[in-house]
Formats: structure tokens, sequence, C-alpha cells
């Protein structure tokens, strides 16, 4: 049970760190297009406009991640509720001779 509740954390960290990620790069990417970019600060704007395909980047990479946790997860999950069938199936059947 404690190697569930470690794992749903851990999984639930990696899909929030996984969001706020995506969510900068989508900032970043609508900061940069348009004439936003015209009316920012030089430094602002250089940092910005030469970092945002980085972040975009760095966003995809984490919602893949993120992914990638989660089917392991719920493999992890569905292997441990067969194994408890499994044990329980033997239990009843040692218990009916």
């Amino acid at each position: 049970m404690i190697v569930f509740i470690l794992m749903l954390v851990f999984t639930l960290i990696i899909t929030g760190v996984a969001i706020g990620i995506a969510s900068y790069a989508a900032y970043i990417t609508n900061v940069v297009s348009g004439e936003k970019l015209l009316y920012m600060d030089v430094e602002k704007g250089y940092k910005y406009a030469t970092t945002f395909r980085d972040w975009q980047l760095y966003g995809n990479i984490a919602v893949i991640v993120a992914i990638a946790v989660w089917v392991i997860f719920i493999i992890f999950c569905v292997v441990k509720r067969r194994n408890k069938k499994k044990n329980r199936s033997e239990v009843n059947q040692v218990n009916s001779r």
C-alpha cells in the first residue's frame, strides 16, 4: 500500500511540474507572437525571443514524461490488482479442499 501511495504522489508531482512547464512554454509563445513583443521591455523581449523554442521543447518533453509516468502507474495498478485476484483465488481453492 505504501508503494502505491508513493507512486501516486510521485506521479502527481511529475504531472504538476509538466503542467507548469507546458503552461510557461505556452505563455512565452503567446508573448513572442504578435505585437506584444514590440511593446515589451528590450531585455525581457530578447530573453523571451531567444528562449521560447527551448521552452517549447521542454514543455513537450515534460508532457511526454508525464504521460509515460501515468502509463507506468496504470500498469503497476493493473498488475497489482491481478496479483490480488490470483492470490484470492488460490486461497479460495485451498479453503475449499
